[in-house]
């Protein structure tokens, strides 16, 4: 079943650029009453409603955050599944179930979209031809969901460190919903054949369903991995897209469905038996376990495509039926009675009660594995954001209890937050790692850095600015833009005003998006044009200069045209990485024979160039060390 994209013709901008529905004319009903708008505008924002001139607009920075948005499209069958459940989904292979799937933050809902935290999403699986009941599936943009909206605050006295780790890693700030892994925290008892026939228990204690062919229960856990790649905000890109555009993940969405760059995740399982169940050493039952991939690794199912936008009294209907499913991120089962699930093949299963200990030991671990399975760049975004949460708290005790219990995690890692916070404090850091082990004793998994998904290398839905200045030529940026049109890409002009600016030839462009409106955090990559004018007149602008520095800073694609700009250097940005090597995403014409041919060739490498820099979102290698790690002598340990 497939659903026409969103309309684009005479549609509204806002200031982000970003193209979203009309708001349709106010309808009346027989009694004069007016009747609810329908349109993917309401569902999008919910809250004081459309932009429009005059007094009664409310202020765009001030402006209420709806709780989620949803969207609909399909999921496809890649493997059967028939084998091990008769969840209706994934019986065939090439088999199309429609989906509605919804988006929301895990704590306040006043909070910008880009704001740090988790997510948590739901997938409703639809009926199918011969008449089963759809069922949802709920998950988090975390593999171990926080407890609640206060565990950005850091944790005191016996409260879980891992959670708090990972909202203070890049995971806790998604580039756009597009680019979310989606984790399932509860585990799930597959069934082969309908409840009620031949029911056993698992030996596990288990009870619900029946002993597959195997002669033993087989457990799963759904994870929705994103085609575009697990991809992060900066932590002041995301205070900046807050201020800027608090619904700017909404907005991401609805822009890539109506532009029919459909969003996609394919659909993977955890599976397992008894016998491998039986073998952890953790309850792979417990929703704040997290199941390493390296023991139990994916299997790919299928793919689901989101293609439509909801519109008003279809996200008010899914609120309502779905009221309770925001608990399913605290890994309980909110999603649907136990005999619906097992109608429809899956039944949820429930950890068992641990003692404080064993707790404790279990959140040890997990906060160990997840530190040692990050790159070197998100351990140093980690302990910026760490130093950052820690400086509000009382001070030395509460500070001291924390880098302690950090400590346990990796000496280096409490010495290196420390460093920074003790100044303050003068909470004083234990030497040496606590009773509970070397940190070495847990393997890391490779899996859990969002480097290790990078998605398709594609331009497409590349958001790009065209920096202009007066002065600028034009013809070689209208080649530019045709290039990245072509290729996907969304291309804008932001000026250094608003209005028209006028080329180095005398014809004029009208540029709806000035630099104040638009700032560097709206934009994947820019492009910086010739003309002697126009390269003084950025150099010469506080706002440009911000821009081009910020988006070198974060890692980000520049084009800088013609064969004597140089812009880049006057702003002191070197064309050579911190390790000598030439910087592939920072694209420049070298000087050389200006005749025309060979400047039409030379413009054409570039733009060659430019584009295989677009297939990834960010350069780490030019992100410099901000804070690295202090060594320290660990203590030996034995295997």
């Amino acid at each position: 079943m497939s659903y026409p994209p969103l309309p684009r013709a005479g549609l509204p901008r806002l200031p982000t650029g970003l193209t979203l529905p009309a708001p349709p004319a106010l309808r009346m009903g027989a009694d004069g009453a007016p009747l609810a708008p329908d349109s993917a505008w309401d569902a999008l924002d919910s809250g004081p409603g459309p932009l429009a001139d005059g007094p009664a607009s409310p202020s765009w920075f001030g402006m209420q955050v709806p709780e989620g948005v949803t969207a609909y499209g399909h999921f496809e069958c890649r493997a059967s599944l028939q084998a091990l459940t008769l969840a209706a989904p994934f019986r065939h292979a090439g088999q199309r179930t429609p989906v509605q799937v919804r988006f929301a933050r895990c704590g306040e809902p006043a909070a910008a979209d880009t704001a740090r935290g988790a997510r948590r999403f739901v997938v409703r699986f639809g009926a199918d031809a011969a008449g089963m009941p759809g069922w949802p599936l709920a998950g988090c943009s975390l593999p171990v969901p926080p407890d609640s909206a206060v565990s950005l605050t850091p944790p005191v006295d016996d409260a879980p460190l891992a959670p708090w780790l990972w909202l203070m890693s890049d995971r806790a700030l998604p580039r756009s919903y597009r680019m979310m892994q989606g984790f399932g925290t509860q585990t799930f008892r597959l069934l082969e054949r309908p409840p009620g026939f031949a029911l056993r228990d698992s030996p596990l204690g288990r009870p619900g369903g029946l002993m597959h062919a195997s002669g033993e229960a087989v457990y799963a856990r759904f994870h929705w991995l994103p085609a575009a790649g697990t991809h992060a905000l900066a932590a002041d890109e995301a205070e900046q897209l807050a201020r800027v555009d608090p619904l700017f993940l909404r907005h991401d969405l609805a822009e890539a469905i109506g532009a029919g760059a459909f969003p996609r995740w394919q659909l993977a399982l955890q599976v397992f038996g008894d016998r491998q169940a039986s073998s952890f050493d953790f309850d792979p039952f417990d929703p704040h376990r997290l199941l390493p991939e390296d023991r139990v690794p994916l299997r790919s199912i299928g793919w689901l495509v989101l293609n439509r936008m909801a519109d008003r009294h279809e996200a008010d209907a899914e609120l309502d039926e779905d009221a309770g499913l925001a608990a399913a991120h605290e890994g309980r089962d909110a999603a649907a009675p136990e005999d619906l699930s097992a109608a429809n093949g899956i039944v949820p299963c429930h950890g068992r009660a641990a003692s404080p200990a064993e707790r404790a030991r279990q959140d040890l671990q997990q906060a160990r594995m997840f530190w040692r399975s990050q790159s070197r760049v998100e351990q140093n975004h980690l302990i910026a954001a760490c130093r950052a949460s820690i400086g509000p708290l009382p001070p030395a005790p509460p500070r001291a209890r924390l880098l302690a219990r950090l400590a346990d995690v990796d000496p280096a890692l409490a010495a290196t937050i420390s460093a920074g916070a003790t100044r303050r404090s003068g909470a004083q850091l234990r030497g040496e790692p606590g009773a509970a082990g070397h940190p070495a004793s847990v393997e890391p998994s490779s899996s859990l850095s969002l480097l290790a998904r990078p998605g398709e290398r594609s331009v497409r839905m590349r958001r790009i600015a065209l920096l202009l200045a007066d002065g600028f030529e034009s013809r070689s940026l209208r080649a530019v833009q045709r290039a990245l049109s072509a290729a996907g890409a969304q291309v804008h002009c932001v000026g250094t005003r608003a209005g028209a600016l006028w080329s180095a030839a005398g014809d004029f462009t009208a540029v709806e998006l000035s630099i104040e409106l638009a700032p560097s955090a709206l934009w994947d990559a820019v492009v910086l044009p010739e003309g002697a004018r126009a390269q003084s007149a950025l150099a010469h602008s506080d706002e440009a200069r911000r821009f081009i520095l910020a988006q070198y800073r974060h890692g980000k694609p520049i084009l800088q045209l013609g064969p004597d700009n140089n812009l880049l250097a006057r702003l002191g940005i070197s064309r050579a990485l911190p390790d000598g090597r030439v910087d592939p995403a920072l694209v420049t014409r070298p000087r050389g024979d200006a005749a025309e041919a060979a400047a039409t060739i030379a413009l054409r490498r570039q733009i060659s160039a430019f584009l295989e820099a677009l297939s990834l979102p960010r350069r780490f290698e030019r992100e410099p060390d901000p804070a690295p790690l202090i060594p320290v002598r660990y203590p030996r340990y034995a295997r």
